[in-house]
């Protein structure tokens, strides 16, 4: 194996990408797709994320006006949204000149769209019980009303705090909450309105709120996006796989302590291998009962702490040769189990990788 280089490689599957999207089709067959692609795509890269999926989705969500606008300047006609809408009177009407939609979740936002309406649909935002961003439901009644008075064309929209967990009792209240304000409003002004109240989760789990547009996000990438159940029981693949170096294997003594802290102490006469990955490419620190993958399918489990650019696992009875790759998540290793090992989630997996990662694309 030697030489080799010290570099983490993250693999893009954009296949598996168009795989996901045709799962959310499946199930959300009479729904618009906004596929967010916020965050670099979950940590994935926006440009071939986009073009993947150029074409086969209606839409892109994007959190604000830099990835909205790196999106236009790659793609001139695909439909943008902005999920939290915009912070200033000049961004709305640039908005409008890019041909753009944007949530409305607060007055202010409110207030500049009805003084220079769009031909575009805003995305009306209310707060069904998150208390994160949208109308309070005492006022988004009007709100639209107010829309509807001045010809601006809308789309009902909010958000869920524990869809991901199924039979939470406040999934229920929301759901309650949402349906009742859009009757309310479609009383008022005689004429039924668009809504899109389903991300990841609610694809997965409630048909019933797919509505007019479904918001996947997690889902496209292969990851979960419900708690106690994984991702291939959906029908995901992982989009994305990550790879790191062995750089060193060792022996190590009963009594020997490994690591930062001498958190580990070696119990028998142990062979090591040391991975070339830390925190600073993106994995995490807190990850305690963890392991990596052989090219084989044998498990090596993580040993210690996790350091800024190395980690340490127990390869004892095992052929492993410096230069080897071992998979940290993807195709044979879960994202999931990784994250759920680091105390954490895939979205914080997938969005910490950083710069250093080598990243390709298989098309």
């Amino acid at each position: 194996m030697l030489p080799f280089t010290r570099a983490v490689e993250l693999k893009l599957y954009t296949q598996a990408l168009q795989h996901n999207l045709a799962v959310v089709r499946r199930l959300a067959p009479h729904s618009k797709v906004l596929a967010m692609v916020k965050a670099n795509a979950y940590g994935h890269g926006m440009l071939p994320c986009l073009l993947a999926l150029q074409g086969h989705v209606d839409a892109f969500g994007v959190a604000c006006m830099d990835e909205a606008l790196h999106i236009r300047n790659v793609l001139a006609n695909v439909p943008i949204v902005l999920i939290e809408g915009v912070t200033s009177l000049a961004d709305w009407e640039l908005t409008s000149q890019k041909g753009m939609q944007a949530v409305v979740h607060s007055p202010y936002q409110l207030d500049w769209v009805l003084v220079q309406p769009s031909a575009l649909p805003v995305w009306l935002k209310v707060n069904t019980g998150m208390n994160r961003l949208g109308l309070p439901l005492d006022t988004a009644l009007q709100a639209a009303l107010d829309l509807y008075r001045v010809g601006q064309p809308f789309i009902l929209t909010t958000h869920f705090a524990n869809a991901d967990v199924q039979d939470h009792a406040l999934n229920a209240l929301q759901k309650q909450r949402f349906m009742e304000l859009k009757s309310s409003i479609e009383a008022a002004i005689n004429t039924t309105i668009p809504c899109s109240a389903a991300n990841s989760a609610v694809i997965a789990s409630d048909s019933s709120l797919h509505g007019d547009w479904v918001r996947p996000g997690i889902m496209l990438y292969g990851a979960s996006p419900l708690t106690k159940v994984d991702a291939a029981s959906i029908g995901l693949q992982p989009a994305m796989s990550v790879h790191a170096p062995v750089i060193a294997v060792n022996s190590v003594a009963v009594g020997d302590y490994i690591g930062y802290g001498s958190m580990y102490q070696a119990d028998n006469p142990m062979q090591v291998a040391v991975i070339g990955v830390g925190y600073g490419d993106g994995y995490p620190r807190l990850v305690n009962t963890g392991v990596v993958m052989l090219a084989n399918g044998c498990m090596l489990p993580v040993l210690g702490r996790v350091s800024m650019d190395m980690l340490v696992v127990d390869a004892t009875g095992q052929q492993v040769a410096v230069g080897e790759m071992v998979e940290l998540w993807g195709q044979h290793l879960a994202v999931d189990k990784v994250a759920e090992q680091a105390s954490t989630i895939s979205y914080d997996l997938f969005c910490k990788l950083s710069t250093r990662v080598t990243r390709s694309v298989v098309e």
